[in-house]
C-alpha cells in the first residue's frame, strides 16, 4: 500500500465526516492510564507499535479481504487465493504475548487494553456506559 498511495484515493481527497460512534482504546499499565504526555515520543510510537502489531493480528484476514484484493484489483490482476497471502502474525496468542511485550518495555508487572464506545453528540463525544468496560483479547476490524 506505500508504494503506491494514489491507489487510496479516498485517503487524500475525501472528507471525513464525523461518525455516529467511535471506539477508544485505553492502555492500562499496573491499573494506571498511559497518556502520550508521560512519555517521549519515541516511546509512545513503540507502545502504539505494539498496539498497532496486535490489531493486525486480530484483522488480518479482515485487511486481505479488504485491502490487498482491492489494490490487486487495481493493477487488473488475477487475485491469488488467500493461502498466498503470507501471514507471519496469525497466531491467536499474539495479543497476549504483545501485551506481555508491552507490560516489559514499560517495566510494569502488567498492561491491560480496554476498547469503550463514545457516541458523537454533534459537539463532544460522549461516554456509552451501557456496555460493560471489559479487558480485550482483540480488535473489531474496521
Amino acid at each position: 500500500m506505500v508504494f503506491s498511495p494514489w491507489y487510496n484515493y479516498g485517503m487524500y481527497s475525501e472528507v471525513i465526516k464525523p461518525q455516529s460512534s467511535y471506539v477508544v482504546t485505553k492502555v492500562y499499565a499496573d491499573e494506571q492510564l498511559l497518556k502520550g504526555p508521560d512519555f517521549s515520543p519515541q516511546a509512545w510510537d513503540r507502545i502504539h507499535f505494539n498496539l498497532q502489531l496486535a490489531v493486525a493480528s486480530s484483522c488480518n484476514k479482515h485487511f486481505y479481504e479488504k485491502e490487498i484484493k482491492r489494490i490487486i484489483r487495481k493493477f487488473h490482476m488475477p487475485v491469488p487465493g488467500e493461502s498466498h497471502y503470507v501471514n507471519l502474525i496469525s497466531s491467536d496468542d499474539i495479543f497476549q504475548r504483545n501485551k506481555q511485550l508491552l507490560a516489559q518495555q514499560l517495566k510494569r508487572n502488567s498492561v491491560e487494553v480496554y476498547s469503550l464506545e463514545y457516541s458523537w453528540s454533534g459537539k463532544t463525544l460522549v461516554f456509552n456506559d451501557s456496555l460493560p468496560t471489559l479487558p480485550v483479547s482483540h480488535f473489531l476490524c474496521q
